[in-house]
């Protein structure tokens, strides 16, 4: 390692002012380098740390703003890797899909944090599993911090159902006492495709992203992964009847070229404002009845379409009495390699409960764009909800604090902290992208007719084993 050299002056200097009784020169402050997508919540929370701490603690933040792909939430996995690469300037902090935590930490580029927590008496219970437990590598050391989390659950147009005068309470959407499976959900599908205006709408779209075709796994007891992430298990009989179901259902509501008039979905919500694409949502425009969407959804319908006749419930189960399954993603905090002991306090501070409310303060009305877009003139309550941190009372503090004053859409964001409690997450793999890219090609294939369920998924196993494979021998 190489090492500083102070002159002998210096050092005859100093120990001359010390003798004198004069103060010890300050260190100087150092500057860490935060690469991230470059929001508004994110530089608030960055200058909060800057203004309060970073003289005292004497490490300073900088945040080096990353260009993301359209749609995407965090910088791709290839990125992240490509800035840590040797001979380039170094980073310290890194945001980041924590999906990506295990393939980034099994390729040395992360520091462990145990250790740092464990010095700090650090609490890690404050997180809730699902939040935390994706920011563990393979080698079941933490890496990261998170943020941010959400869930998936299920969203209907409560006039649609009207309209085809169907109890949507009786037919199972009730979200205080559910009766939601998948027989439900085929059920209420096939009388909305039987209602008198069932040709200018789709009922439910059973290829949409919105929920993973792993989502369904789980809800068979099925997973997509085995054996540590060594081994792909998409064409189990569990994971084919899954996947035959919704091409079966597919069928049902019109095939192929009806889904597709419906329209495309944008990626599902993340920011909760306008750039989460709400005109060209089939749902928001009415041209689809149901959807599983983010739990950041609801912040999106709040900012853009607040009197949109929203319901919600709980994602169906297989079966009366199986387990709630939902699906969930996190994004977080973690250092690089090489970054010093010090840059563990503003990691810590970046997801504490100061900082969420710092950058919520400053992330509403940018996700709201100007004048007053999204904004309750009667009351002066802001239309917008922060997103979920994973730490219950940080969420229940924030919940509290930002309400929109319309009780269906309040509801529906704290029906949405619900389903955290029920949420799986991705099992860790070396290749994510490469892997789970498969997986939805599968369905897509399916669903469009050119192969069937076993077909697609045994193709789609094959091809990711090899990707497995190649990834762990990697080094």
């Amino acid at each position: 390692m190489l090492q500083r050299v102070v002159p002998v002056a210096v050092l005859g200097a100093l120990a001359a002012a010390r003798c004198a009784g004069a103060p010890a020169p300050a260190a100087a402050i150092q500057r860490l380098t935060l690469a991230a997508p470059a929001t508004a919540d994110r530089a608030a929370r960055v200058a909060a740390w800057n203004r309060q701490f970073a003289a005292a603690q004497r490490f300073e933040v900088a945040l080096a703003g990353l260009p993301v792909a359209a749609g995407a939430a965090a910088p791709s996995l290839e990125q992240v890797a490509r800035l840590l690469a040797p001979g380039l300037p170094a980073l310290h902090l890194l945001w980041l899909d924590l999906g990506d935590v295990p393939a980034l930490a099994r390729l040395g580029h992360l520091r462990p944090l145990g250790d740092l927590a464990a010095r700090s008496r650090y609490d890690l219970k404050r997180f809730m599993p699902v939040a935390l437990q994706p920011a563990y590598g393979f080698d079941e050391q933490l890496y990261a911090l998170p943020e941010e989390v959400e869930a998936r659950q299920v969203y209907f147009n409560r006039r649609h159902f009207e309209e085809a005068a169907i109890d949507y309470r009786r037919a199972g959407f009730d979200f205080e006492a559910p009766l939601m499976t998948w027989e439900a959900l085929r059920r209420a599908d096939l009388d909305l495709a039987a209602a008198p205006r069932a040709s200018q709408r789709l009922a439910f779209h059973p290829g949409h992203e919105g929920a993973p075709l792993e989502l369904w796994f789980w809800q068979q007891g099925a997973t997509a992964l085995a054996r540590g992430g060594r081994q792909a298990t998409f064409a189990g009989p569990l994971q084919v009847e899954a996947l035959a179901w919704l091409v079966a259902h597919a069928r049902e509501l019109g095939g192929p070229a009806r889904l597709a008039a419906a329209g495309s979905f944008p990626p599902p919500a993340r920011t909760g404002g306008p750039a989460d694409d709400p005109d060209h949502h089939p749902f928001l425009a009415g041209r689809v009845s149901i959807c599983f969407e983010s739990t950041r959804f609801v912040s999106t319908v709040a900012v853009a379409s607040p009197d949109f006749p929203l319901g919600w419930v709980e994602p169906p189960r297989r079966r009366p009495g199986a387990p709630l399954v939902s699906w969930s993603r996190a994004w977080g905090y973690a250092l690089a390699s090489g970054a010093p002991d010090g840059a563990w306090a503003p990691l810590a501070f970046l997801i504490s409960e100061e900082a969420a409310l710092s950058g919520a303060a400053a992330a509403a009305p940018a996700d709201q764009g100007a004048g007053e877009a999204g904004r309750n003139s009667a009351t002066a309550t802001v239309r917008w909800f922060p997103a979920f941190t994973g730490q219950l009372a940080v969420d229940l503090h924030l919940a509290a604090r930002y309400r929109t004053g319309i009780k269906g859409l309040d509801d529906a964001r704290d029906h949405g902290l619900q389903q955290l409690r029920h949420a799986h997450f991705r099992r860790p793999c070396p290749a994510p992208p490469a892997v789970w890219d498969l997986l939805a090609a599968a369905r897509r294939r399916a669903i469009g007719g050119e192969a069937s369920a076993a077909e697609a998924l045994s193709d789609a196993e094959r091809e990711a084993q090899a990707r497995l494979d190649a990834a762990w021998a990697a080094r």
